[in-house]
């Protein structure tokens, strides 16, 4: 699968919402595949809470390097994979990514991708 694809899917994910049981342990999959969670820090004093619920608005506007995944995009990945490590509830993820200026190109197909810059 190429990085376009990967990122647009990747994209769909946080818009449609990751819906599934918590993941609570460390060895059990994470939302979003090939992201490594946050790094745990040894006594620290501020960590997701499974009670919560995080809504949160990611702005994609950036324009990224063509054969690069979007950064925004593996914020995001990082971000939930890092609920998810911490026993946050898939219903208590709510996600959203709004894509404008340069960000939208993220979510091309290669396809549309080419045709809008000139085939490259």
């Amino acid at each position: 699968m190429n990085k376009t694809m990967m990122a647009a899917a990747l994209a769909a994910g946080v818009m449609f919402g990751y819906s599934g049981r918590a993941w609570t342990q460390t060895d059990q999959k994470l939302p979003v595949a090939g992201y490594a969670p946050a790094k745990d820090i040894p006594g620290a004093r501020e960590l997701p809470n499974p009670d919560v619920d995080y809504k949160v608005v990611f702005s994609v506007a950036a324009v990224a390097k063509p054969e690069e995944i979007h950064p925004t995009l593996k914020t995001i990945a990082l971000y939930l994979n890092t609920l998810a490590h911490n026993g946050v509830p898939a219903g208590h993820r709510h996600i959203a990514a709004v894509f404008h200026q340069g960000g939208g190109d993220a979510v091309l197909a290669d396809d549309v991708y080419k045709a809008r810059h000139n085939g490259t």
